[in-house]
């Protein structure tokens, strides 16, 4: 599976404050349009951390912070979704450049 992490620090359609990423019952979701996103679908975080092996893309300064917020050891995917890749079953790669892992 590949997944991005988004400047407010969303993946998979999971974003910040959305109740979606708290859904455990269902394997996909609808994701409801909002402000100037349009409606999507997305795999729940159950079905998405059974994954073999994921990779996680982030390139630009402007993930430098989210990208900091995945990695920290504090905070939740309340705020943060792309957290959820913590606890992925499968193997995880990460393919960042210099700009999103960048702490300046």
């Amino acid at each position: 599976m590949i997944l991005g992490l988004g400047t407010d620090g969303h993946t998979a359609s999971l974003f910040p404050g959305e109740p979606e990423v708290h859904n455990t019952e269902a394997r996909a979701l609808y994701v409801p349009p909002k402000d100037d996103r349009e409606a999507r679908l997305t795999l729940t975080v159950p079905t998405l951390s059974r994954a073999k092996q994921t990779v996680v893309v982030a390139f630009g300064k402007e993930k430098a912070a989210p990208l900091q917020s995945v990695f920290s050891v504090k905070g939740d995917i309340a705020t943060t979704p792309a957290r959820i890749v913590r606890d992925f079953e499968g193997g995880l790669t990460w393919v960042i450049d210099k700009d999103a892992a960048s702490t300046s």
